[in-house]
């Protein structure tokens, strides 16, 4: 390598696994339907309803974002087996949105698209890194990234758009948002935290 031949090298990603359900289409209405007909629009734990509990309805989605999760945790070389411990599902209408949260206390968290309008509403992602300097330049009048100013190295936050049928899957400590909905069309989406799987005795 020659003294001014400059590599740079990418360590430490924050990765989001991507991945969509190739039978939604066939189930997608009688899961709109019933999820519907719960009288929460989502939260933790109590008297809400928990979708992976339950195995009637949501059974077969639920054993397949368990395999996804396993293979992104494999896929880390996470020496654990993973279960989701908790879930929920937010209908987003609309005005709604999720300020920027963690899942902490918990390895791995999925967002599942249930339904929505594609590109209405975006699922977003924070840098872990804060940069307290400047060294993009940016002034006052960037108060919306200006993604000319940022590349693979440096952006801020990325974003994901509505796709129903569609899971992501990251780790919990990453700060995530959703947008606000200025439209009309609800979006639905599950949520799972996932945790290492306790072995029976």
């Amino acid at each position: 390598m020659a003294w001014n031949d400059l590599v740079i090298e990418s360590w430490f990603p924050t990765t989001i696994g991507v991945v969509d359900y190739k039978y939604y289409e066939v189930n997608k209405q009688k899961w709109i339907d019933y999820v519907s007909s719960k009288p929460t629009r989502g939260g933790f734990g109590g008297d809400n309803y928990q979708p992976h509990e339950d195995k009637e309805m949501f059974g077969e989605l639920n054993d397949w974002i368990t395999k996804q999760v396993n293979d992104y945790a494999q896929r880390h070389k996470f020496v654990y087996e993973y279960e989701a411990k908790e879930s929920w599902f937010i209908d987003y209408q609309k005005n709604d949105y999720n300020p920027w949260h963690r899942h902490l206390g918990n390895t791995i968290s999925t967002i599942f698209v249930l339904s929505g309008a594609v590109n209405e509403m975006k699922t977003q992602f924070k840098n872990p890194i804060y940069d307290m300097k400047n060294p993009q330049g940016k002034v006052v009048k960037h108060d919306r990234e200006d993604v000319d100013l940022f590349n693979e190295y440096t952006y801020h936050t990325c974003d994901y758009d509505t796709v129903p049928g569609r899971l992501l899957i990251f780790r919990s400590h990453t700060e995530h948002s959703t947008t606000q909905n200025i439209y009309d069309t609800r979006r639905i989406v599950f949520s799972y935290n996932f945790d290492p799987k306790v072995k029976d005795a």
